[in-house]
């Protein structure tokens, strides 16, 4: 079998961007076969945000059921959650497809 050579092509942040478009599973598979399993390993822990299993029951959630957009309550959830997380001044790019809401 041939090897294909690809310019500009970086396994690493390759098996990271497949991390965090949220298959793990897969990132994990092709981190072995890249031979990149060290820095698998740091990617999951700088995106390991310790988020519980239940987003629901929150204050804010009546707020957050009222938001007009593509996401349905426990995306807007998690992205509240993630948001919470954040260091002071963090910057954060919105783009928004639906009303400027999602």
């Amino acid at each position: 079998m041939e090897r294909i050579h690809i310019p500009n092509y970086y396994p690493k942040e390759f098996v990271e961007f497949l991390y965090i478009s949220g298959l793990h599973e897969c990132a994990e598979i092709l981190s072995q076969a890249f031979g990149v399993s060290e820095s698998f390993i740091q990617i999951k822990a700088k995106y390991n945000l310790n988020l519980p299993d239940d987003l629901s029951n929150h204050p804010l959630d009546v707020q957050l059921s009222q938001v007009k957009g593509l996401c349905e309550l426990n995306q807007l959830r998690f992205l509240r959650k993630i948001a919470a997380e954040l260091p002071a001044g963090s910057n954060i790019l919105e783009i928004g497809t639906y009303l400027g809401a999602t």
